[in-house]
């Protein structure tokens, strides 16, 4: 099966895909005020954009497995580093 990392701003936990692959909260990153990137667990879609694309990605390939990962916080698409820091992860344990 193919994984596909879909870097956003996260999964509703209760959205209809959710539920077809049993998510209950995800991964995020973020820069705290100190400009430190941070790894949190337990995070869900507050704004929906995530949701819709994941959903559409898995409606065109219902075969992948969809790795939802907030990285837009608060409305916000976080800074380079933060991604710099989720394409890492992506590589080393997706």
């Amino acid at each position: 099966m193919v994984k596909v990392a879909v870097l956003d701003s996260g999964l509703d936990i209760n959205s209809k895909l959710s539920k077809e692959i049993g998510f209950n909260g995800g991964i995020g990153f973020y820069e705290d005020e100190d400009g430190t990137v941070m790894m949190e667990e337990g995070v869900y879609d507050d704004i929906g954009h995530g949701t819709a694309e994941a959903s559409l990605i898995k409606k065109m390939c219902p075969l992948v497995e969809i790795i939802p990962i907030r990285i837009i916080k608060d409305g916000y698409v976080e800074k380079t580093n933060t991604l710099i820091s989720c394409l890492k992860y992506v590589y080393e344990y997706e």
